[in-house]
């Protein structure tokens, strides 16, 4: 059984509303696949910025958490 995550409902509902019923099948499998890829995109960017530390530590009660 296949897990559906929340993205693939969004993606699910952006292909609906640009295609719309007369939109063909090629179409909204291009746009489909182009939305995936950008859904994959944003998480190795978020997995990089992570491993760089780009992102700054979380605050706990107004405390780092390194304290």
């Amino acid at each position: 059984m296949r897990q559906t995550f929340c993205s693939d409902d969004v993606i699910e509902a952006l292909v609906i509303l640009n295609c719309g019923q007369h939109g063909s099948m090629r179409e909204k499998h291009v746009l489909r696949e182009s939305l995936r890829n950008l859904v994959r995109l944003a998480k190795v960017e978020e997995a990089e910025a992570l491993r760089l530390g780009i992102y700054p530590l979380p605050i706990m009660h107004g405390e780092s958490v390194l304290h």
